[in-house]
């Protein structure tokens, strides 16, 4: 009996182990892992029951800084009164070098070359340097009309200049003004009046015709001096 009863239990043994090498197995490398739990789901803020999202406002630009106004630049003609003024202290000074010369007298108005011919028309005949000076601005860049080269043709048609002292009485013989130079000076008005001519003949512009008939007046002049160089002038034009 005790025979039979191990050999039951025997068989029972080897029937559980059989199973035990039979049974499912899991796949390789998932025993033992930890169970993962479901992702979480992002939470946000959530808004009281009632109150509505807050709108989004478009974007503004900034609004541009005003820009600032620009202003003309002054203006560097002098009105008539001031240029005479100008003119006046420019002459004083007796700086055949002021600055001023070739930079406050450009483009002049009619009003003020008039008053300039004025100037001239009352300085004494013995300033020559003086008289010089008003020819050399109302010819430079200001000679637009016919009134303007009739004052040219005026200037060119003077008498002669005979002394510093006393334009219309000759200076005696062995006088000390009889100096290298001294010619010229005595002509200087006139001298000038040419040159702008000359200018004009040579620029071959509108203007060439006015200054033929300076030339054609200083050919008459009785300063030998201006008759000579209208001269020449004719013959080159």
């Amino acid at each position: 009996m005790r025979r039979i009863l191990g050999i039951v239990v025997a068989l029972a043994v080897l029937a559980l182990f059989a199973w035990w090498k039979l049974r499912p197995q899991p796949p390789l490398g998932t025993v033992g892992a930890p169970r993962l739990s479901p992702p979480e789901v992002a939470s946000f803020p959530r808004r009281k029951p009632g109150v509505a999202a807050a709108a989004k406002l478009p974007v503004q630009a900034a609004p541009a800084a005003p820009v600032p106004e620009q202003k003309a630049a002054p203006s560097r003609i002098p009105k008539p009164e001031a240029a005479l003024k100008l003119l006046e202290d420019v002459l004083a000074k007796g700086n055949d070098n002021d600055p001023r010369l070739d930079r406050d007298f450009n483009d002049l108005s009619p009003q003020a070359k008039h008053l300039f011919r004025q100037k001239y028309g009352k300085l004494p005949a013995e300033y020559r340097n003086d008289k010089g000076i008003i020819v050399f601005l109302l010819g430079r860049k200001n000679l637009r009309t016919d009134e303007d080269w009739a004052f040219l043709r005026s200037v060119v048609s003077e008498p002669a200049c005979l002394s510093l002292q006393d334009c219309s009485k000759p200076m005696p013989a062995d006088d000390s003004q009889d100096t290298p130079g001294l010619e010229v000076t005595l002509a200087y008005p006139q001298l000038v009046a040419l040159d702008e001519a000359q200018k004009a003949l040579a620029a071959q512009g509108a203007a060439a015709r006015q200054a033929k008939l300076v030339v054609q007046a200083a050919k008459s002049s009785p300063v030998p001096l201006i008759a000579a160089k209208a001269a020449a002038l004719d013959r080159r034009f």
